[in-house]
């Protein structure tokens, strides 16, 4: 009996230790989509509360100290995660149920509209290419090109720092969930 208790009480404090401290730069966790990070953290309770205004349907991006955010408004913002500030804030001009993802200081995402390649530091728009249809899904980075699918039934795939498109494949059906290249293939 006395077994048993020991166990029951170890299970619970397993379950209750949270993971965090590591750049989440996608959905997933990385480009891989893993979701796994080998940190550990002790247990730590809420720091702070951030309004956003609007509704969200994404998930956020981890990159450095800073938490990245798009809203069904359209508002993108740059959250400090030590103190829940609002670093930044970019009007994408239409909503977005995308996910973004940042890889070397630039952040990627999709909207209603278009598909934007944003500057972390600067928080201009790099590049844009504009869609007939919403983009809803996470884009995927492999080899200097970002992957994403729209729901007008395109797999586009962009060059990372200029926007050209270097993959157009029209796949007849909304893509809504986020592509993956494996062994060079998408």
């Amino acid at each position: 009996m006395y077994k048993k208790i020991v166990i029951a009480i170890m299970m619970v404090f397993l379950c209750l230790t949270p993971i965090a401290g590591a750049d989440w730069i996608s959905f997933g966790h990385d480009y891989t989509h893993r979701g796994y990070v080998s940190d550990e953290s002790d247990f730590v309770t809420n720091l702070w509360t951030f309004n956003f205004g609007s509704q969200i349907f994404s998930s956020p991006a981890i990159s450095g100290d800073y938490l990245y955010l798009a809203s069904s408004n359209g508002q993108l913002k740059s959250i400090d995660m030590v103190d829940g500030s609002e670093n930044w804030n970019v009007d994408l001009k239409s909503a977005t149920n995308a996910t973004p993802i940042v890889y070397n200081d630039t952040l990627y995402i999709g909207s209603e509209d278009s598909f934007r390649a944003i500057d972390i530091n600067s928080h201009k728009v790099i590049w844009e290419y504009s869609t007939s249809s919403p983009i809803s899904s996470t884009a995927y980075l492999y080899e200097n090109v970002v992957y994403v699918g729209c729901d007008d039934g395109h797999l586009y795939g962009f060059d990372n720092e200029t926007g050209d498109v270097k993959v157009d494949v029209d796949l007849d059906g909304k893509l809504q969930s986020s592509p993956m290249v494996i062994n060079d293939t998408a």
